[in-house]
């Protein structure tokens, strides 16, 4: 079946991850797929459970047939909109299936219990420079961030903690518009 991002994802030439079955003599390592196994509402559900708010509809249609780890081939970068002498590296993107080589809710529930990421980010992929994260909630819902846990800031002032830096950079106003964004590097 089609789908919108049939087309990005051939152009970013784009493989797909799970770990071994117990049955597999390769069992715990991952294998490569040339397509995703669309997802059900019920998985979208489960994820949701542990998140403040609902996942926006674009990454929610991009999960729903690309929801397994997404991998290159070959280096994809990201021209980020607001400066665009800057590219920053995309490694891959977080499956939600457990079998996932690259798990999106261990990686969500350790940014925010460990490292102090806002529960209203949501991991959706990985880069040399941090972590790229949708927004679940607020004036920038669904919009793409990078994180890293470098840049996460906090002092004492007057016996209250304040957050000085989230840790984040502005990305892409959309999803669709962050992967219009990942291109190819020959």
């Amino acid at each position: 079946m089609s789908n919108k991002y049939d087309d990005a994802m051939k152009r970013l030439e784009a493989g797909f991850l799970l770990r071994s079955s117990r049955r597999s003599k390769k069992r715990g390592t991952c294998q490569r797929y040339d397509s995703a196994l669309p997802l059900t509402e019920h998985d979208l559900l489960q994820l949701e459970t542990i998140l403040p708010d609902p996942i926006p509809d674009g990454y929610r249609h991009f999960l729903r047939f690309y929801g397994d780890a997404c991998w290159r081939s070959r280096q994809w970068k990201c021209l980020l909109i607001d400066e665009p002498d800057i590219t920053l590296n995309v490694s891959y993107f977080f499956g939600i299936r457990e079998n996932s080589c690259y798990p999106l809710r261990p990686e969500y529930e350790n940014n925010v219990v460990q490292h102090d990421m806002l529960p209203r980010l949501l991991p959706i992929a990985q880069g040399d420079g941090g972590t790229y994260c949708i927004s679940l909630s607020g004036d920038d819902r669904g919009q793409v961030f990078s994180w890293h846990t470098d840049d996460v800031g906090q002092e004492v002032l007057d016996g209250e903690t304040v957050v000085i830096s989230d840790g984040t950079c502005f990305v892409a106003y959309s999803f669709d518009e962050f992967l219009h964004q990942i291109y190819l590097i020959d």
